[in-house]
């Protein structure tokens, strides 16, 4: 087979990563409960969440965010 003819992207490179946080991380990051935590997500959509296999995470970035901008 000859390769010559494909066009070629350039690697993907992800500068900054996910950096996941659980619920509990966030949760003792911001001082809060449970509770609050969800009221701020569902709600108040303060913080969007991420589910990967049932279980729910938090942007790093986002949090940061949110600390920096409120």
């Amino acid at each position: 087979m000859n390769t010559d003819n494909l066009i070629r992207f350039p690697k993907f490179r992800d500068e900054k990563p996910l950096r996941l946080m659980t619920i509990q991380q966030v949760m003792d990051l911001l001082s809060i409960t449970r509770p609050t935590l969800h009221k701020w997500t569902t709600k108040d959509n303060l913080i969007k969440s991420i589910k990967i296999g049932g279980r729910v995470y938090y942007k790093g970035q986002d949090i940061d965010n949110l600390l920096r901008y409120r």
